[in-house]
């Protein structure tokens, strides 16, 4: 019984430490997706504030390089 108790122990201890340094790994992967979808938001929010300050109404709009077009003189295919 008591052979049954220290491989259960141990079984249950090297699990728990095996996922909890697969969870470690994990976490940095995570840390970058969710950062980099942090930096799009606050780049989408500054576009959108920086818009409505000029006063642009936009039915649709494209972001191409660097930022948004002020005005449009012409049609723009931007690709």
């Amino acid at each position: 019984m008591f052979d049954f108790m220290k491989g259960l122990v141990s079984g249950i201890v090297i699990t728990f430490s095996f996922l909890l340094f697969m969870g470690m790994s994990e976490n940095d992967k995570t840390d970058k997706i969710l950062l980099d979808i942090q930096n799009n938001i606050i780049n989408i929010e500054s576009d959108v504030y920086r818009m409505s300050e000029k006063g642009v109404e936009c039915i649709g709009s494209v972001r191409c390089g660097g930022g948004f077009i002020d005005n449009v003189e012409q049609e723009v295919d931007c690709k």
